[in-house]
């Protein structure tokens, strides 16, 4: 493959558009077949317990005769339907139509993930490029679909994948809004308001918008309608879900732990003072598992 150089404002050279996705797409494909590989195993291994339950919940789904997306239902806990405190699990829900089509074999919400995660690193390839040339954001993907962490997790029956999607167009369109494309910060609300409903903890990625704002657009910026009114349509609907995911847990006593008990997903300064907390995120991000 021949990458045919252009020069560019800034007297830089990049590769023309033509080439440079011919060689995403042989990413994309490349790696998503090596993700293909095994999806096929028990869900046994570190991540056994979310994904069972992320099945289990897909299953649920399947059986009913109108998916109970608000009434998410496990197997386990307090006497009952089993309803339980979660995010809102959007992932099972793209699962379901599979499972009621072949039946509940867990492999296909793995192809969910890998087919996710193929859409994720095509937007990483459009937000590096709106921040750089074709050549860096050709790195930036293939160091993003070859990352060992993103191979753990852009497989997994497990929310990640999808988050990562949201997370990513969030970004991406929130740098369109920038650039001067003002529908493009709807867009970027939506995404990060199904970041935030599916994994709440993506809630940090408005802090990136807000210094990406105030770099290019100043501090009066954050107080325009335009960034009010996207940080409250990011915020309100998960507001309302965790409150209603709450008030499940008080109502039948299953939880995940997202808001009202079981193990925080927030963390503490006990945790984030231990060098050992450190060292296992690094050792994570190196190996992946």
């Amino acid at each position: 493959m021949v990458m045919h150089p252009t020069p560019t404002t800034n007297g830089q050279t990049a590769i023309s558009s033509g080439p440079a996705w011919a060689f995403l797409l042989l990413v994309v494909v490349v790696t998503s077949a090596l993700r293909l590989c095994g999806i096929g195993e028990d869900l046994r291994g570190p991540d056994e317990w979310r994904e069972t339950e992320t099945a289990s919940i897909a299953r649920h789904f399947s059986e009913e005769r109108v998916p109970q997306l608000f009434w998410p239902r496990v197997t386990w806990g307090e006497p009952g339907p089993g309803y339980v405190e979660s995010e809102l699990q959007l992932l099972p829900l793209l699962v379901q139509p599979f499972f009621r089509w072949l039946g509940p074999k867990w492999w296909l919400g793995r192809a969910m993930a890998v087919l996710l995660t193929a859409l994720s690193t095509i937007v990483l390839f459009s937000l590096a490029r709106r921040m750089g040339s074709y050549w860096t954001a050709l790195l930036a993907a293939l160091a993003f679909a070859s990352c060992p962490l993103v191979f753990r997790y852009g497989r997994a029956f497990m929310p990640e994948a999808l988050v990562l999607l949201c997370y990513l167009l969030t970004a991406e369109r929130v740098q369109a809004w920038l650039a001067g494309v003002p529908r493009a910060l709807w867009a970027a609300s939506a995404a990060m308001a199904l970041a935030i409903l599916v994994k709440p903890t993506s809630i940090h990625l408005g802090l990136v918008a807000v210094i990406w704002i105030v770099q290019q657009r100043g501090v009066r910026a954050l107080v325009s309608p335009a960034v009010l009114t996207f940080g409250a349509l990011s915020l309100a609907p998960a507001v309302l879900w965790f409150l209603h995911a709450a008030q499940l847990h008080h109502d039948y006593g299953n939880t995940f732990g997202v808001v009202s008990g079981g193990d925080s997903k927030w963390g503490s300064w006990a945790i984030w003072r231990q060098g050992a907390f450190w060292a296992e995120l690094l050792r994570l991000d190196v190996t992946g598992t």
